[in-house]
């Protein structure tokens, strides 16, 4: 079966230095920056992707994601970085930067923070990249499943499409994908799109389904229809190259506490959803049928010819 390696290579570098805060989800680091500026990162990357080596040859490896939605955002990230403290490497790096510039902190504007975003991004991916290709040069790249603001922001698909070879988005709250939205953001990166977080729970699964994003539908042939939905969505971009469901397993599958969940392909018995998978088999065992007629289909709500990275 093909699989995919996550290596969370920053967060794992935040908890050692006491830089990470728990949160469920994602990876949260202290401030909402990427300690990308401490001298000896690159040699946490470097253990981090020594692992690759093992399976470079592994023609099951689908390819490879560095971490999972790690804080990205433009918004302030100057003064975020300023108050990390008077040592932080990265609020030195960002005091150095504002004095190259001719700037004070009074008078950053969003096209500074936009600008030192891209320096922040391109100094973390290509890090990566290159410690990637120096124990894997043979799988690709995905990135780090942008997520939240990161989905429409334009600086986090132009550093991804110089160093990644897709781009990974997780997708929630939407029946189906903003065509167009895909299409510019695969423009700006001039690489493909993958969908790797999205799923809907079901009532008549008997969890409470309190916690996480998915949508609440009532039962397994309505998540079955909603995978069908959104897949033919997905197939009807040129741009977009794939999809991940989340998850395999129901969250919390063998008691009833504040976390069991429906996002499950299988129930905590290992038992499938029959709704859902009957959909998955019909989409799945047509998936490339399905690709070339969609892509030949004229609609009002996609161009005749779009844009392909």
């Amino acid at each position: 079966m093909p699989y995919t390696i996550n290596l969370r290579i920053i967060g794992t570098y935040a908890r050692e230095k006491g830089l990470y805060m728990p949160s469920y989800g994602s990876t949260n680091l202290k401030g909402d920056v990427l300690p990308v500026f401490h001298e000896d990162l690159p040699v946490h990357i470097d253990e981090a992707c020594r692992v690759l080596a093992a399976t470079k040859d592994d023609p099951w490896v689908f390819g490879i994601f560095s971490d999972n939605e790690i804080p990205l955002f433009e918004e302030d990230i100057i003064r975020k970085y300023l108050a990390m403290g008077e040592d932080d490497p990265g609020a030195r790096r960002a005091r150095k930067w504002l004095a190259e510039q001719g700037k004070t902190e009074e008078t950053i504007t969003a096209a500074d923070d936009r600008e030192f975003c891209l320096l922040v991004l391109n100094k973390y991916f290509g890090m990566v990249r290159e410690a990637m290709r120096k124990y894997d040069p043979n799988h690709m790249y995905f990135g780090t499943r942008f997520h939240k603001t990161l989905l429409t922001q334009t600086s986090a698909y132009e550093a991804a499409g110089k160093h990644m070879d897709v781009v990974a988005i997780n997708l929630y709250h939407r029946w189906n994908i903003d065509q167009e939205m895909i299409n510019q953001m695969a423009a700006v990166a001039g690489k493909p799109l993958m969908i790797t977080e999205w799923y809907a729970k079901g009532v008549d699964s008997g969890l409470r389904n309190e916690s996480g994003a998915g949508f609440t539908v009532h039962t397994q042939k309505e998540r079955g229809l909603f995978y069908e939905n959104f897949t033919i969505s997905l197939l009807r971009n040129p741009n977009m190259v794939g999809w991940h469901w989340f998850r395999y397993i129901d969250e919390g599958p063998l008691w009833q506490g504040e976390k069991a969940c429906n996002k499950g392909v299988v129930n905590g018995h290992y038992e499938p959803y029959e709704g859902l998978t009957g959909s998955m088999e019909r989409i799945n065992r047509n998936v490339y049928e399905l690709r070339d007629y969609l892509l030949n289909l004229k609609s009002p709500n996609l161009p005749d010819k779009p844009t392909v990275y």
